[in-house]
């Protein structure tokens, strides 16, 4: 586990703040931030299958029979249905640039898919047959926790502890007494989860242009911070 307080301190009167207006009478406003480190232990991979064909039927028939593929391969590597999420298909003009004037080429069909994974190995194999297979880009990868609201919750609650504990060190530090929670503000929590491309030898940008083989990777830890503002009075 990491731990990162950051704290200001506003003594009497000061402007409008995060944590709504200020009391008139002698206060510190703290700011507490906790951040809980935990190891991933499920994985998302979303992907694109396009094509361009002068019709859109033309087009899409081409994603769809892309799209089996996809689905074979995907279910010898030991992918169940369940955690394959497909989106609506996206249809459009395409369009290309020709002696610096747009021109319309024919229409693009798109189809969004996500896959959740929960075992590492078979998340590895799924990147390999994606690069290998140049069925579908990869639009994203990461690493992510099942845990990711009790996670936070106890980040939360971290975050309120120290803010109390370093606000009493100050005011003790003045010669003051901590009195009452004036206000207190939980502000959106951080969730950062883990960039699988990162750890795999290429960035998400090239990812789908990348040879297969890139070798094994392990993701690093995800980041869940919690940050709260809390205002005491100060005892007269």
């Amino acid at each position: 586990m990491r731990t990162a307080i950051t704290l200001s301190l506003v003594l009497a009167a000061t402007a409008a703040s995060a944590s709504g207006p200020m009391p008139d009478q002698p206060h510190i406003y703290v700011e507490g931030h906790h951040t809980e480190t935990v190891e991933p232990d499920r994985y998302s991979i979303g992907i694109s299958i396009a094509e361009v064909a002068p019709t859109s039927s033309e087009a899409a028939t081409s994603v769809s029979s892309r799209l089996v593929q996809l689905f074979q391969k995907a279910e010898a590597l030991g992918v169940p249905e369940s955690a394959i999420r497909a989106f609506q298909v996206r249809v459009g003009p395409a369009h290309e640039w020709h002696d610096g004037k747009r021109q319309t080429v024919g229409t693009r069909v798109t189809r969004e898919l996500e896959f959740s994974l929960k075992d590492i190995t078979i998340t590895q194999r799924l990147l390999d047959m994606l690069i290998a297979s140049n069925i579908a880009e990869i639009n994203s990868a990461r690493a992510s926790s099942s845990r990711e609201d009790s996670i936070r919750q106890a980040a939360v609650e971290a975050a309120v502890l120290h803010a109390k504990s370093r606000a009493e060190r100050i005011a003790k530090s003045l010669g003051a007494k901590l009195g009452k929670v004036h206000s207190v503000s939980e502000f959106e929590q951080h969730y950062q989860p883990t960039q699988l491309s990162e750890f795999i030898g290429y960035g998400a940008a090239s990812i789908g242009s990348v040879r297969s083989g890139a070798g094994p990777f392990k993701p690093g830890p995800v980041d869940v911070t919690g940050r709260v503002y809390v205002v005491f009075l100060l005892k007269q």
